[in-house]
């Protein structure tokens, strides 16, 4: 199983440290110009959907073989316990004026998700659960019932917090329908 932590102080890919310079926010900025600086769209993003997107991003460059035309049978469930209450709180202040509806998007966390599955044609079912908070045993449970799809023999799941520019959260894993339906498999 491949893995990421990515948070406001640094990343931990596939148990290795990611040497990066900037924490906080301008972690998040470092690593998109390093993992894709030609995906201009990431700066019009929430901060919700850029962590989803660069945590995805980082893990699913790892895999080898890579899998660049997509996967039909990959599905995508991220998870969290604010759902995107930090967005929601932005596009508040922007009715304040005129509301933005380019915040207004981003108010839906399975937005995050979409981007995802889009950038990297990930065409199985695509969720985004929202717990009271990290529940290793209730993800487990929630991929264990992704895999209930027959034709699903992969996953990307993860938890993706974000209560600040400075406070965030990613940890994500790419696992195989074997590990996944495994008694003893052990997840985030």
């Amino acid at each position: 199983m491949k893995t990421i932590r990515l948070n406001q102080n640094g990343v931990v890919l596939n148990g290795q440290v990611v040497p990066t310079r900037e924490r906080g926010g301008q972690l998040l900025v470092e690593l998109q110009r390093a993992y894709c600086p030609d995906y201009a769209k990431f700066f019009k993003m929430s901060l919700l959907a850029r962590l989803a997107f660069i945590a995805s991003e980082m893990l699913l460059r790892s895999e080898q073989p890579r899998h660049p035309e997509g996967l039909s049978d990959r599905a995508v469930v991220f998870l969290n316990a604010s759902s995107s209450l930090h967005d929601d709180r932005l596009f508040a202040q922007s009715c304040a004026d005129i509301p933005s509806p380019a915040l207004f998007v981003y108010t839906l966390p399975n937005i995050a998700v979409a981007e995802v599955a889009i950038r990297h044609k990930l065409l199985g079912e695509t969720s985004f659960f929202v717990l009271p908070k990290f529940d290793a045993e209730a993800i487990l449970a929630l991929v264990r019932q992704t895999f209930a799809d027959a034709a699903t023999q992969s996953a990307l799941v993860g938890w993706t917090e974000c209560a600040s520019p400075a406070d965030f959260e990613a940890r994500l894993a790419l696992v195989e329908r074997e590990e996944a339906l495994s008694p003893d498999f052990k997840l985030l």
